[in-house]
């Protein structure tokens, strides 16, 4: 005869989880095969933390106390008392655990929820030290949502390191900031939110050249999510003033070509912008500016000529050559010789046609001879036509016009001359033309 069974009992032990409704039923292989599957259950529940397993769980576990029921329903059914507190024992506490850390872990998500709310990556990650062990088998799904709160905080702090990098100069390093800030989104959004808001406040207190840089490697940024999206729109508004700033500040410090750089850029990136129009006219001016320069500094000077004559380069500003002999002339004449009127010649690169370099001074025939005395000795002086080897260019173009020699007349046998410390007997010089003999000579070659 069968002993009658309390199905509230078995029920209510079963809801331990722990198959100990079919024990008080005396179902052994029932209560442990029920008891490897809740183990299996919430094996894969702390791996996935995922909501579908704690609906699994929660299913088994109201499966579980339906099957108790009915399985001691089955037969004679009598209330125990005792088999009732053993219920009550086992049941209750495993009851009320889980609805302790369920309530403890809400109270962790609300504190997690206000900091969000204030956008405080501190405050959130302070809560979220309090998750442990019993949150993700109770409450998984909420702990795993906390979790990855807490790495996006984390990946907000490595943000920040590379601020503190980008503060110190290095411009590149705003690349990995968006990277790191990429890597919070989508759970740690507001403190993204805080750290770009605190990001492009910095950048806009920053100096003007190292706003100029960090917005530069934006805007030249790829294209990529709303992030890297947001942070090309910010730069596109704090770019061109800062450019155009730095690039006055470089203009003020002489260097031209930095500033040119800079409203290039600023002018090429940003064509929409209020200053895109100022920038635009610095880059016609600055490269008028730089042009002059470098013309200038190919004309100076060296141990063998100006740079200019070996390598000519065009000046967009000069006039253009015209017809006859009206041409003004600048003359590059490291011998000294070519002395051209005034009418002629002319110092300044706006007012020159034509360059004329002087490549070399030789002895020509012997006009004269005179006699001197140096230092008591005798000493005659031969003197001869200059032969003076040029190359003429265009100024504008830098075009060479003509290579050539002329043949130049002039005065001899003044009352003293400079002569060398080693001369002795004789001497052979040149003679002194007058601006009216060399502009005879140089006539057929500079009447265009």
């Amino acid at each position: 005869m069968n002993e009658p069974r309390d199905p509230w009992a078995a029920a209510v032990a079963n809801a331990s989880l722990l198959g100990l409704g079919y024990v008080l039923l005396r179902r052994w292989r029932l209560a442990a095969g029920t008891g490897l599957a809740t183990a299996a259950l919430l094996t894969v529940l702390i791996a996935t933390r995922s909501v579908w397993a704690q609906v699994a769980l929660a299913a088994w576990w109201a499966l579980m106390i339906a099957h108790g029921w009915r399985l001691a329903a089955r037969g004679p059914v009598a209330a125990s008392p005792g088999q009732r507190g053993f219920a009550l024992a086992v049941a209750l506490p495993v009851v009320l655990v889980v609805a302790a850390v369920r309530t403890e872990a809400a109270i962790i998500d609300n504190a997690v929820d206000q900091a969000r709310a204030d956008r405080d990556c501190a405050a959130a990650v302070a809560a979220t030290d309090r998750v442990h062990t019993t949150h993700r088998v109770g409450a998984a799904p909420l702990a795993a949502d906390l979790d990855r709160v807490r790495a996006a905080c984390a990946a907000v702090a490595d943000a920040r390191a590379h601020i503190a990098a980008l503060r110190a100069g290095r411009a590149d390093e705003v690349n990995d900031v968006l990277r790191a800030l990429s890597r919070a989104l989508p759970d740690g959004k507001p403190f993204v939110d805080a750290e770009m808001e605190h990001l492009f406040e910095s950048i806009e207190r920053d100096t003007d050249c190292a706003a100029g840089a960090i917005t530069s490697v934006l805007h030249d940024a790829a294209p990529g999510d709303a992030l890297v999206e947001q942070a090309r729109a910010a730069a596109d508004r704090i770019a061109p003033p800062a450019l155009l700033r730095c690039a006055e500040r470089y203009e003020s410090y002489g260097d031209l070509d930095e500033s040119l750089d800079l409203v290039t850029r600023l002018a090429t990136d940003h064509p929409d912008a209020p200053e895109a129009g100022k920038a635009k006219d610095a880059v016609h001016r600055l490269g008028k500016a730089i042009e002059r320069r470098d013309i200038r500094a190919l004309m100076r000077d060296t141990a063998t000529g100006p740079r200019y004559c070996a390598n000519p380069k065009g000046f967009s500003d000069a006039p253009e050559v015209a017809a006859g002999s009206g041409n003004r002339v600048l003359v590059l004449d490291f011998t000294e010789t070519v002395t051209l009127p005034g009418s002629m010649r002319t110092t300044e690169l706006d007012e020159a046609a034509l360059v004329l370099c002087v490549r070399s001074l030789d002895l020509g025939p012997q006009v004269d001879s005179c006699d001197f005395t140096a230092d008591g000795v005798p000493l005659l002086v031969r003197y001869h036509k200059a032969v003076v080897s040029f190359s003429l260019f265009e100024l504008r173009t830098g075009k060479r016009l003509a290579s050539d020699t002329v043949t130049v007349d002039g005065a001899s046998c003044p009352s003293t001359i400079k002569v060398p410390a080693h001369a002795r007997g004789r001497h052979d010089m040149v003679v002194v033309p007058s601006e009216t003999q060399v502009r005879d000579a140089f006539a057929p070659t500079l009447t265009r």
